[in-house]
């Protein structure tokens, strides 16, 4: 399989936009780390630790979205479309994790009775990243309107989550700042740990949602969208050309969709080659174009035992 050269320009764009968020994860990342540190908070801490785990995800992905680029070699026959959902499950995973720990960490900061940090410096870095976070957010939105790409996808996640993380951080600590001199100035105290026990648990549906996505296509399970959408092509154009029977066997691996179809003729069917081709292109009309790249193989045969390659058939149809 080939990558078409519209492919190829939006993988550019692809990596170009994965390599902005890089660069601008590294800044908020070691910003956050040292801000955390001078200020004494554990939420911009874990803010830092947050970015950091996620620039290297983002670094791995731009390898990844690289790699879908190439054409097949003959280590890699099937292309490399397998590696996309396997990057995304490590960084869901790592982020679930990185979750579940600040979670933790904050509850038993508030067992402890809190502490207050260093609310000028505190306030400064969650203003300015606030900002920067939504930005970026923003911009890979625009940009994968038209990418629809799975890894930018998932790296928008991080962003809205590090951008909801920074404006929750901004309104705690403005809040524990106008506490201050006051009679409930020794709730200023929690208001560190109370934001971060607060959005921890909230910032696992994004990664555990993309890491449910991810494992079904490492397992390879069939998306039914895609499964009614060949049996029902098969189901026309079979109708139309008196096939005897078909046996069809979809998935999605990355951003390639995979189809077979083992078609049963009658055997006294005059068609030749030619026909045989037509036939193909046919059916691949008839399933439709795809945003995905699609590995499309069709077999014809006239004898029965050729339609059960594997010991288990989940769509055979009686034409």
């Amino acid at each position: 399989m080939t990558i078409e050269p519209s492919a190829a320009i939006m993988g550019k764009v692809e990596a170009r936009v994965l390599g902005a968020s890089l660069l601008l994860t590294l800044v908020v990342a070691a910003g956050g780390i040292v801000c955390g540190l001078i200020s004494g908070s554990m939420a911009i801490i874990f803010d830092g630790l947050f970015s950091g785990i996620d620039a290297a995800m983002t670094a791995v992905a731009l390898q990844v979205a690289r790699l879908v680029r190439r054409e097949t070699d003959m280590r890699h026959q099937f292309g490399y479309w397998h590696f996309e959902p396997l990057v995304l499950a490590l960084n869901s995973c790592v982020l679930v994790l990185l979750c579940t720990y600040a979670f933790v960490n904050a509850v038993m900061g508030l067992m402890r009775g809190g502490h207050v940090p260093e609310l000028g410096l505190a306030l400064l870095y969650s203003g300015l990243v606030s900002v920067g976070c939504i930005g970026m957010y923003l911009y890979q939105r625009t940009a994968n309107r038209t990418l629809r790409s799975d890894l930018v996808s998932l790296d928008m996640q991080g962003w809205l989550m590090s951008g909801v993380i920074s404006v929750a951080l901004l309104g705690s600590f403005g809040v524990a700042l106008l506490l201050q001199g006051t009679r409930y100035e020794h709730f200023a105290a929690s208001a560190d740990p109370l934001v971060l026990a607060l959005l921890a648990p909230l910032l696992l549906i994004g990664p555990a949602r993309a890491a449910r996505k991810a494992f079904r296509e490492i397992f390879m399970i069939t998306p039914p969208a895609l499964d009614l959408q060949v049996r029902t092509a098969l189901d026309a154009v079979a109708s139309r050309k008196g096939f005897v029977s078909y046996t069809s066997y979809s998935t999605k691996v990355g951003r390639a969709e995979f189809v077979e179809l083992y078609i049963q003729l009658p055997k006294d069917s005059p068609a030749r080659v030619e026909d045989l081709d037509a036939l193909r292109h046919e059916i691949e009309v008839a399933l439709g174009k795809s945003r995905h790249e699609r590995w499309l193989t069709v077999s014809f045969t006239a004898d029965p035992r050729w339609m059960k390659p594997r010991s288990w058939s989940p769509h055979t149809r009686r034409v």
